[in-house]
């Protein structure tokens, strides 16, 4: 794609996610004499979670997951809603996805740097995220489709 072929033109830019070894490969093109553009280096993968005691546990672990899988520096963020959350079934649910998974060694490294912030309301949920800033935001919450949720994009 680089360079292309007899048959099929050279690309002049590439675009998409990916790893840390995507990242360095669209690096060396960027830098080769192939003169190929790129969208922007990635970083690792990130997801914000906010939930509520509504959320369903395997669904919570599922988007968890989603970007822990990636590589075992993607970090995952969980923002609890209230006292009465049932964390321990996220948690025994989250340990139950990643031990199915094809790639759950890296997720199990992404989860041992990754963390839980307990939020008092709504309000200080979307706070910490909007401070946070997330590349991925999943909000889990029985009213998200809230008028006094606003999240700021940067």
């Amino acid at each position: 794609m680089a360079w292309g072929t007899a048959s099929c033109p050279k690309v002049e830019k590439f675009f998409g996610p990916g790893n840390q070894y995507v990242t360095a490969a669209k690096m060396i093109l960027q830098n080769s004499e192939a003169m190929v553009s790129i969208d922007m280096p990635a970083g690792p993968s990130e997801v914000l979670v906010i939930a509520d005691k509504y959320a369903n546990p395997v669904y919570v672990a599922a988007d968890l997951l989603s970007q822990a899988e990636h590589g075992p520096d993607s970090q995952v963020v969980l923002v609890i809603v209230g006292t009465d959350v049932d964390l321990s079934a996220i948690e025994a649910e989250v340990s139950k996805q990643c031990n199915a998974l094809p790639r759950g060694e890296f997720a199990s490294k992404a989860l041992g740097h990754s963390f839980t912030v307990f939020a008092r309301d709504m309000d200080e949920a979307i706070s910490f995220s909007n401070m946070y800033a997330p590349e991925h935001l999943i909000i889990n919450v029985k009213d998200g489709s809230s008028s006094r949720i606003q999240v700021q994009f940067s």
